[in-house]
């Protein structure tokens, strides 16, 4: 993903969104956004390795105690639905 550092800004963004798109697809929303948090807290806020650990552990907690309160099913994604039996917040309920 160097290679879009190098593009114009406006596009940069595009590309960063579809990537995330591709990455969903493929994980999963739920692994996808514990890879954006903590690729965007070691770049972006400039985070040590234990301040990232512990505020995605908040947050996947976070995010697990929403999902439950509302029953909500996060979206799967390919490798989610290659891999049986995997526990609740990567596979289905």
């Amino acid at each position: 993903m160097l290679w879009v550092l190098h593009l114009r800004p406006e596009l940069r963004a595009d590309v960063d969104h579809a990537s995330r798109g591709v990455r969903t697809v493929l994980t999963g929303f739920f692994i996808s956004l514990n890879l954006f948090f903590i690729a965007f807290l070691r770049r972006e806020a400039k985070v040590g390795w234990t301040q990232v650990a512990l505020l995605t552990v908040l947050a996947d907690l976070m995010l697990m105690f929403l999902s439950w309160l509302m029953t909500l099913d996060l979206p799967e994604g390919l490798l989610q639905h290659a891999i049986d039996d995997l526990p609740w917040p990567l596979g289905p309920i």
